[in-house]
């Protein structure tokens, strides 16, 4: 017998995707997905890799892509799912599954928060970087999907735990104006993976040229002076950091206490 939960979803159904969603929750294989609303909140590729597994596991397909494109996302902050007990991304003195905008406030370079402080990370020169941040023992080291810590997790868990090292590291060369999106990040995977080719290695590789460009040339702190409009737009990544993005725009807070 179909739920009333089944039913009213599929009642809200607008695109394929939703559909499937749908689909996979009458069948009882949504146990790993947000709530429908959470996923509607999400751009096509984000919905795409939440549906992969559970729809592969059930013996469905997914829909062909519509040609939507990164511009065409909508202007809110992609969500780092958060399974595994919450992994280690939340910080042991935030309230739990409290939103930032009743812990937080956003004010020009500064996110305040009860408990402390995140400053905007801009573009650094140099000098101002660590002795070893430019030399070869400073890598990108991601894990590869096929590691034996994600063989049975999706690929939005896989990129969940990827996406915080690249932040790290482009933050110790100095780059913290000059990173991706999750957004963006998810969308180079499943591009990279369609072409077959390996994603951490396309990473470290472009990890080693951003450290030969920036040892040669000046930098810009910052390449405007943007700031995020509304802390929906923003997510906790890790311990430490909280990122904020518009789709064309990323900007990353440290925290410092």
């Amino acid at each position: 017998m179909v739920s009333t939960h089944a039913i009213a979803c599929a009642e809200q159904a607008r695109s394929d995707l939703e559909k499937l969603y749908c689909e996979l929750k009458a069948r009882g294989k949504s146990a790993a997905l947000p709530t429908f609303m959470e996923f509607r909140g999400n751009a096509e590729k984000i919905q795409r890799l939440l549906l992969k597994a559970p729809a592969r596991k059930a013996g469905l397909s997914l829909p062909p892509l519509n040609g939507e494109t990164l511009q065409a996302l909508p202007d809110t902050a992609t969500p780092i799912p958060t399974t595994k007990q919450q992994n280690t991304a939340v910080q042991a003195h935030h309230t739990e599954n409290a939103p930032l905008s009743s812990r937080c406030q956003l004010l020009p370079l500064v996110i305040h928060c009860q408990f402390g402080r995140y400053h905007l990370q801009t573009n650094k020169p140099n000098s101002e970087l660590s002795s070893r941040a430019l030399s070869p023992t400073n890598t990108l080291s991601i894990r590869p999907r096929d590691h034996a810590a994600y063989l049975n997790e999706t690929d939005l868990y896989y990129l969940s735990q990827t996406y915080p090292v690249y932040l790290d590291r482009m933050l110790s060369i100095g780059l913290g104006d000059s990173t991706m999106s999750f957004t963006r990040f998810a969308a180079t995977f499943d591009e990279i993976q369609q072409r077959g080719g390996n994603f951490a290695n396309r990473f470290s590789a472009m990890f080693q040229l951003l450290k030969a460009e920036k040892s040669r040339n000046g930098i810009k702190r910052r390449y405007d002076e943007s700031q995020p409009h509304s802390l929906t737009q923003c997510m906790e990544v890790g311990r430490t950091l909280l990122v904020c993005d518009n789709v064309k725009r990323n900007w990353v807070y440290k925290f410092d206490g």
